[in-house]
């Protein structure tokens, strides 16, 4: 009963982090802001490392998820 409890608390910070990492990596692959008249907005260095950032916060999401998954299926085992 307590594992379950500890497990389910752990799946409310798992929800928790996912979200703010998928809110984080819709901002960073959203293009720059204040484009006008074809002028560009950011520098290629920038939005390089943009696109790095973004691939990391893609990676911890996908490790998020992955927990997430494993946390689902112990709660859905019974106890032996």
């Amino acid at each position: 009963m307590q594992r379950d409890k500890e497990l389910r608390e752990e799946l409310a910070d798992l929800a928790v982090k996912t979200a703010r990492a998928e809110k984080k990596l819709k901002r960073l692959r959203r293009p720059p802001t204040g484009l006008r008249g074809g002028r560009q907005g950011a520098s290629f260095v920038t939005t390089r490392e943009s696109m790095a950032e973004a691939g990391e916060v893609a990676r911890q999401l996908d490790a998020l998820r992955q927990r997430e998954l494993e946390i689902r299926t112990k709660l859905k085992k019974p106890d032996r």
